[in-house]
């Protein structure tokens, strides 16, 4: 919780440096489907004869737009990241594997009147210890959570995406749809030999704030 707060009063501060830049502020939010991929997860599911499932998370956060030019701007943002993997045995249940994030980046964005496509670094700081929990096909659920040093502190990974843009009151209305890789190791690599990659792909609708402004900006 620290770390969030830290980095929302982080944001603030940034948009009262960038208040007398062409900048404009907002958030965004949204949902989407997380996995684990690399050859380590792969070997996993094999060994257990297991198929791969995919965790149902959330995002939220927000954002400063900063424009370069009409068609090109660089957007900071802060988000909160709730993401994993699963697993599933036929006539056994799904294992899932959760862990919060909170995810600063800067996107570089290349914009016209109504789309924009987008990439950038993200690092995914974490928050808690993670969660293991485990839905059997017949009886209650359990669960537990991870050890503090389990899983890795930081993933840095790399983000991508297409977005929407339509015109609000006093600002946009914006759409989102997004992938996330991380290069490094979602478990401890001093702790175990698995190598796990988070892959995620989510959806976000958004406003931003454009008091005055019209179209692009």
């Amino acid at each position: 919780m620290k770390k969030f707060l830290s980095a929302i009063l982080l944001l603030l501060l940034v948009c009262i440096v960038t208040h007398s830049l062409d900048a404009n502020f907002g958030v965004k939010g949204g949902a989407g489907f997380s996995t684990f991929v690399g050859k380590d997860w792969a070997d996993t599911l094999d060994s257990f004869s297991l198929k791969r499932a995919f965790f149902l998370g959330m995002c939220v956060g927000m954002f400063v737009t900063l424009s370069l030019s009409e068609q090109l701007v660089i957007e900071p943002e802060a988000l909160f990241l709730r993401v994993g993997g699963a697993d599933k045995e036929e006539g056994v249940g799904t294992e899932i594997w959760i862990s919060n994030y909170l995810a600063p980046a800067v996107l570089i964005k290349v914009r016209s009147e109504r789309h924009n496509l987008f990439a950038g670094p993200i690092v995914m700081i974490k928050l808690g210890s993670g969660k293991y929990k485990f839905d059997p096909v017949s009886g209650s659920s359990t669960s537990m959570d991870f050890a503090d040093d389990a899983l890795t502190n930081f993933l840095f990974a790399a983000t991508a995406g297409i977005g929407l843009q339509f015109p609000a009151v006093s600002g946009q209305i914006l759409g989102e749809l997004r992938g996330i890789y991380s290069f490094t190791s979602w478990m401890n690599l001093d702790l175990v030999t698995e190598d796990w990659k988070l892959l995620a792909v989510l959806v976000m609708l958004g406003y931003r704030y454009q008091p005055g402004q019209s179209r692009l900006r």
